[in-house]
């Protein structure tokens, strides 16, 4: 009889990493990054025990998040000497082709998004290369629109609840972190805006999650010239 190779799912501190026809998860130029916890599962099977990778680091290393990030959040790749905390100037590639240079060790993204998504690595002069490391990027599924540029104080202002997910809508509204109010149709009008109503905004959709933080900016109203 034929032996039947169901697709497999491979898990990385319990955080889903890929799915291969072939039963297979083949990691190129592994890096401390890969460093984990991994398993795997199969339709119809239970997960298999939880196996442990170590990565011996080379000569320079690639700080990188180890999870997926969720794109619109600033992303810091840090190149640094092992066993050395001394900032160096470092160069840093995506697929092998030059991004940046990083006079402090460091390159930042600040608004990640899955365009960013890859295999990075960087060198030192004089100490070397990384090994490439994968940089994971999660797509929002609940996004929030509002002005970005300054809005004028006075002014009625709509910010919008996105949802890629699901067809639901309702939205609960946040600014500097604090709940401010929820909505049927995935908007809230603010009207005659004031510097008060400045700060970060956000919101969630139940069963979508939460969206990136945005910062809603009013600009004073010019006064008029007394004569």
């Amino acid at each position: 009889m034929n032996s039947v190779i169901n697709t497999a799912h491979f898990y990385k501190d319990s955080v889903l990493i890929r799915s291969s026809d072939t039963g297979t998860l083949l990691i190129h130029n592994v890096s401390k990054s890969d460093e984990g916890l991994y398993k795997c599962n199969a339709a119809g099977a239970e997960d298999s025990p939880e196996s442990q990778l170590k990565v011996r680091a080379g000569p320079v290393i690639l700080d990188i998040p180890i999870h997926p990030v969720t794109e619109g959040n600033a992303v810091t790749l840090r190149c640094r000497k092992k066993n050395n905390p001394t900032s160096n100037i470092a160069d840093f590639y995506k697929h092998g082709a030059h991004i940046g240079t990083g006079y402090k060790g460091d390159v930042i993204i600040p608004s990640v998004s899955k365009f960013d998504e890859g295999p990075y690595k960087c060198t030192i002069s004089g100490a070397g290369e990384s090994a490439e490391s994968w940089l994971s990027v999660r797509v929002n599924a609940v996004v929030l629109e509002s002005p970005v540029l300054p809005v004028m104080e006075g002014d009625t202002v709509t910010v919008r609840c996105m949802n890629k997910m699901t067809t639901s809508i309702t939205a609960n509204f946040y600014k500097d972190g604090l709940f401010i109010g929820n909505s049927l149709n995935g908007n809230l009008t603010i009207h005659g805006v004031s510097k008060s109503d400045e700060g970060h905004y956000k919101c969630n959709i139940f069963g979508a999650g939460e969206s990136p933080e945005s910062w809603l900016a009013v600009r004073d109203c010019p006064k008029e010239n007394i004569p």
